[in-house]
């Protein structure tokens, strides 16, 4: 199973590499902010409960490359198929968000 590149480079070579280590940086808050917006709006759909939207986006982006890394580490795709529903538990989602999510 292949892992994140972004995470493998980063990881080993950022500390040496100091643009390397700001290039990743940035591709981290892009994530972070992507997820950010999609909670504020899911937020304002009542889909989620109300919360700090820049901390459950930095936390669930964290559960999801975690995630992928767990299983690239054990070669077992276990972590991957539980990411479903950790990230329902991470967002909060409302009795309408559980409805409204994909099945």
């Amino acid at each position: 199973m292949r892992g994140c590149p972004l995470f493998a480079l980063a990881s080993e070579m950022g500390p040496q590499e100091p643009a390397i280590e700001v290039k990743s940086r940035e591709l981290v808050d892009h994530h972070v902010t992507y997820y950010t917006t999609a909670l504020r709006d899911a937020l304002e759909d009542g889909l989620i409960e109300p919360a700090d939207v820049k901390q459950t986006a930095s936390t669930l982006f964290c559960f999801i490359e975690g995630s992928l890394t767990l299983a690239r580490i054990r070669n077992d795709l276990g972590p991957v198929i539980g990411i479903r529903s950790g990230i329902r538990t991470i967002c909060c989602l409302t009795p309408k968000g559980l409805k409204a999510w994909p099945r």
